[in-house]
């Protein structure tokens, strides 16, 4: 427990631009693992899986971005920081409206099923794919879990917690 503490101490303690730049890597981390469990463990990502990892592209672009040129430029830090916020909201609601669509709660968008199609770069593997297209899986459908939860509602608590930190790195600003 004294770790965590220190470490939060450590993280709280950090220049905006070097918080903003960490949570860029983290995004990265996230995509990473996004990757790795999609090609390692054979999860295909369905229109509502691929609309939440833009979401992590957008994080790094605004953390790697407002990291590096905030060191310079303050004001980037700033807008970064906000682009952290704003991106981790976007992947807080797609993560909640996926597991509402996984569990039938609400309707999943329409066309969900069609979006992860790859067109190959010659005209014969091109046309031998029209034969056997390989569709993304249906939005609704829970085809992998994790400790009993499904990968949107992991995504959905990383960016709760992702943003309880935010806020307190926030509320941290203002005292200083």
């Amino acid at each position: 427990m004294k770790a965590i503490k220190k470490l939060w101490q450590w993280g709280m303690a950090l220049p905006l631009h070097k918080q903003v730049l960490i949570s860029g890597v983290f995004a990265l981390g996230l995509i990473a693992s996004a990757f790795i469990i999609e090609y390692g463990f054979g999860a295909r990502p369905c229109h509502l899986c691929w609309l939440q990892r833009y979401g992590h592209w957008a994080m790094a672009g605004f953390g790697l971005v407002g990291g590096i040129v905030g060191g310079f430029v303050p004001v980037v830090a700033c807008l970064g920081f906000l682009g952290v916020v704003g991106t981790a909201l976007y992947g807080l609601g797609m993560g909640v409206y996926q597991v509402l669509v996984q569990y039938k709660i609400v309707p999943a968008p329409e066309g969900c099923s069609s979006a992860n199609i790859e067109i190959p770069a010659n005209v014969e593997d091109f046309m031998a794919s029209l034969q056997n297209p390989v569709m993304a899986p249906p939005c609704d459908k829970i085809d992998f879990m994790i400790f009993g939860l499904t990968l949107a509602a992991w995504n959905a608590i990383i960016m709760a917690v992702m943003l309880t930190v935010l806020f307190f790195v926030f509320k941290n600003r203002k005292r200083k």
